[in-house]
C-alpha cells in the first residue's frame, strides 16, 4: 500500500514521520505540507522550503490582520510562504477568529486567498492550493495506475473545515465532521468513537488481498 498525508504543518511532520516510520519507507510516503502548498516524499530533505517570505497578497493580509486588536491580541500568527495560519490561544475561540478572518477577507476585497479551519487554528491559503495534492504522488508511487481509488480519511469535511477538499472525493471518510454531499464524506465509526480512535477503527477493519486493501461486506451489514 501507499500511504500519504496531508496536513497543515510544516516540518514539524517531517520530523515527527521520521521518528515513528522506518528510513526504508520513507522514500513511499508522499507528504503534503501546509495544506498542499508543497508536497513531495518524506525523504526529501528540501521539502517543506526554507523561505518563509510570504507571498503576494498574503504579506498583505498579515499586516492587516495583525493590526487589528481582536485578532493579534487573543491569537498567535504563523507565516510560511504561501500559508498564513492564526493561532488562538484558547481553541474555542476559533469559530470565532474564523468568522473575523473571513470578514476581513471579503470587506477589502482580496479575491485570491480563502480561509479553512482545524481544530486549533485558521489557515489562509491561496486559491489553488489544496490538501488533494497528495494524490498525484500517491499515484505516481502507484505506477501510474489512474483507475485506482484512493481512501481518503480526516476530520474536517464540511465547509470551511481544513479536510474539505480531500473529503469532496469519493471513497472519502470522516473521524468527526461531515459534508452536506450524500456520495462522500461519511462517518461509518461507531458511536462514540472519533479522530484517533475512529482512525484505528477503520485502519482495523481494512483487509489485503493481492495487492489491494478493502473494506469486507461483513463490516457494513446489519
Amino acid at each position: 500500500m501507499v500511504v500519504g498525508v496531508a496536513t497543515g504543518r510544516g516540518k514539524s511532520v517531517r520530523k515527527e514521520l521520521r521518528e515513528r516510520i522506518d528510513a526504508s519507507l520513507w522514500g513511499r510516503m508522499p507528504i503534503a505540507y501546509y495544506n498542499g502548498a508543497e508536497a513531495g516524499l518524506l525523504d526529501n530533505d528540501r521539502l517543506p522550503g526554507q523561505d518563509k517570505t510570504l507571498s503576494t497578497p498574503l504579506d498583505s493580509l498579515f499586516e492587516l490582520i495583525s493590526r487589528e486588536p481582536s485578532i493579534s491580541q487573543r491569537c498567535a500568527i504563523e507565516t510560511n510562504r504561501h500559508q498564513l495560519s492564526v493561532v488562538p490561544h484558547h481553541l474555542d475561540a476559533v469559530p470565532e477568529v474564523w468568522a473575523l478572518v473571513r470578514s476581513l477577507i471579503e470587506f477589502h476585497g482580496f479575491k485570491d486567498v480563502r480561509a479553512l479551519r482545524s481544530d486549533h487554528s485558521v489557515d489562509i491559503l491561496m486559491i489553488g492550493v489544496s490538501k488533494a495534492a497528495v494524490f498525484r504522488a500517491v499515484r505516481e508511487l502507484a505506477r501510474g495506475r489512474q483507475d485506482l481509488a484512493i481512501l481518503c480519511i480526516g476530520d474536517r469535511g464540511c465547509w470551511p473545515g481544513n479536510d474539505c477538499d480531500l473529503l469532496c472525493w469519493p471513497h472519502s471518510l470522516s473521524v468527526d465532521e461531515t459534508s452536506m454531499e450524500p456520495a462522500h464524506c461519511w462517518n461509518l465509526a461507531s458511536p462514540g468513537a472519533s479522530h484517533t480512535a475512529a482512525l484505528v477503527e477503520y485502519l482495523g477493519l481494512l483487509e489485503y488481498e493481492s495487492g489491494r486493501a478493502f473494506f469486507p461486506a461483513r463490516c457494513f451489514e446489519g
